[in-house]
């Protein structure tokens, strides 16, 4: 057994027009709007963002925008990763989130996939698959402190598997725009496993 003390914070990224509108976003690779810059920007006034060893964030451009907001100015972006992307709403992409989440939520958290979506399951590996690989070669380079650019599907997802949630209580807690977790872990490099040892919010 081999234990490392690892401390993983996760950010949403800023919003965008999507977001405003209240329609449902997954994989589509817009941009922030004009509001969710100048959000990010009185964000990074008044939040203080503990300091990594490294940066990561999704594949999609909000994130990296999110992050050259929050970061870019003294750290540099290590990696973009697909894994870390939203979770794929398939033909719902786009729709009013009034008509369509309850739904494709039911089917997301019972294993049985709506219109094409993910699953819980399959966004839960994906995004665990990817944290591993990225803990995996932290460690390797003696480093202790990530900070993942993404998404609230994403900040949901790791909060859950670190907290060992039951599935009823996947969609909370609430993630807003700009803020997010930090986790403090005991990293199991061998079992590729996490125990929580303390959380706090943005």
């Amino acid at each position: 057994m081999s234990l490392e003390k690892l401390t993983i914070m996760t950010v949403r990224h800023g919003q965008t027009e999507f977001n405003k509108k209240k329609l449902m976003s997954g994989w589509s690779d817009i941009d922030l709007s004009p509001a969710g810059i100048a959000q990010l920007q009185e964000r990074k006034k008044v939040t203080h963002y503990p300091k990594s060893d490294r940066y990561v964030s999704s594949a999609l451009k909000r994130t990296k925008q999110t992050f050259q907001i929050l970061f870019g100015e003294k750290e540099e972006l290590y990696g973009s990763y697909e894994g870390f992307n939203e979770v794929y709403f398939g033909d719902i992409e786009a729709e009013p989130i009034s008509e369509v989440a309850e739904v494709f939520y039911e089917g997301f958290l019972s294993e049985k996939p709506y219109k094409k979506g993910e699953t819980l399951n399959q966004f839960k590996s994906r995004n665990l698959n990817q944290l591993i690989e990225c803990c995996d070669d932290l460690v390797a380079s003696g480093l202790s402190s990530l900070t993942i650019v993404s998404h609230s599907g994403t900040a949901r997802v790791l909060d859950f598997i670190f907290n060992n949630k039951a599935i009823e209580d996947y969609r909370t807690p609430s993630m807003p725009n700009g803020l997010g977790h930090i986790f403090e872990l005991e990293y199991d490099t061998v079992e590729k496993s996490f125990k929580l040892l303390n959380q706090q919010a943005l």
